[in-house]
């Protein structure tokens, strides 16, 4: 398992996030969204109108529903709702017990400019550093791009 942080500073979650999503969906992954209502909300309407000429087959768990294995991408407020899956994103600023984690990649999102987010984000990448697991420090420039800036733990 790696897990990559990604620093947002030029776009919202809600116009970063469905790019990524949809990367992972082209290369056949199945992705799990962590997201606390109301943000869940906004980003499974921000998952449906991302691209017109593209569709991104998701859905969002209810708090007490379970995963469905055939659903490619789902929205939901924690792990144990989970199954397994290739991919978990982020967004509520939770700290992953390695153990819990049933994805070979995490990307923990979080908003640049918002300080507590950020000090926040400082604080799981030194518990998963500690940890020794293989991380990645991925910061948006100006344009919407990224920007691998660090890499620790990473295999030999």
């Amino acid at each position: 398992m790696d897990i990559q942080f990604y620093h947002l500073l030029s776009t919202p979650l809600v116009q970063a996030l469905p790019k990524l999503v949809s990367i992972a969906y082209e290369r056949s992954m199945r992705v799990a969204i962590l997201a606390d209502e109301p943000l869940r909300k906004t980003l499974d309407e921000a998952l449906w109108v991302y691209d017109p000429e593209s569709f991104l087959p998701h859905s969002a768990l209810q708090d007490d529903a379970q995963d469905d294995p055939g659903e490619p991408i789902i929205l939901c407020s924690n792990l144990e709702q989970l199954g397994a899956r290739d991919l978990i994103i982020i967004t509520n600023q939770r700290s992953l017990e390695p153990s819990d984690i049933q994805a070979s990649r995490v990307f923990d999102i979080f908003d640049g400019h918002d300080d507590a987010a950020t000090q926040a984000a400082r604080v799981r990448w030194k518990g998963y550093m500690d940890a020794a697991i293989p991380l990645r420090y991925i910061r948006q420039d100006d344009s919407g791009g990224w920007e691998v800036l660090k890499q620790v733990n990473q295999p030999a």
